[in-house]
């Protein structure tokens, strides 16, 4: 029967990924100043640099991975999180050793993308899974996108933040 229950979930999560995904305004500002704070950074702000952080929390374990891009180099970025009282909450923990960011350009065109979702999250309906923050200066503006799970959904939003997870991943 557990396994039964397991497998209608799993293909549930998965038909959902064929969706597309629901867009919906929200106030993503409060976790992108959580992650920073957890990281020593301050939050972002309007300047005329690029610069890009993704933040990635796994909704099971808590578990936090985050990618800063700054004046041409990455760092990483690991923590745990929890949810206290409705608020995220993320532990203090240094940033990785900085390396050359592998593809800045590409990176820039993909958060060029992203500014036509400024302000909104998305979700296609799997439960569980990840929740990516992205969190950038572009062309002296911010712009903050989160994506539920964005390899298993289909929509513009969600591929674009696979393809910077899978640039920082590099």
């Amino acid at each position: 029967m557990k396994c039964l229950a397991f497998l209608l979930l799993a293909f549930v999560s998965f038909a959902a990924a064929g969706r597309p995904s629901n867009f919906f305004a929200g106030d993503l500002k409060p976790a992108a100043s959580e992650y920073a704070r957890a990281a020593g950074l301050a939050p972002l702000r309007s300047t005329t640099g690029f610069e890009l952080r993704v933040w990635t929390r796994d909704y099971m374990s808590g578990r936090v991975a985050g990618f800063i891009v700054s004046n041409g180099k990455q760092r990483s970025f690991a923590s745990e999180s929890t949810h206290h009282q409705g608020t995220l909450v993320v532990k203090t923990a240094g940033l990785e050793v900085e390396k050359p960011v592998f593809d800045l350009a590409g990176l820039k065109k993909l958060i060029e993308v992203l500014k036509a979702y400024n302000g909104k999250a998305a979700s296609c309906g799997v439960m569980d899974g990840e929740s990516d923050l992205v969190d950038a200066v572009v062309q002296g503006q911010v712009v903050t996108v989160e994506v539920d799970n964005p390899r298993l959904c289909s929509d513009k939003a969600s591929r674009t933040v696979a393809a910077v997870l899978d640039a920082l991943r590099h």
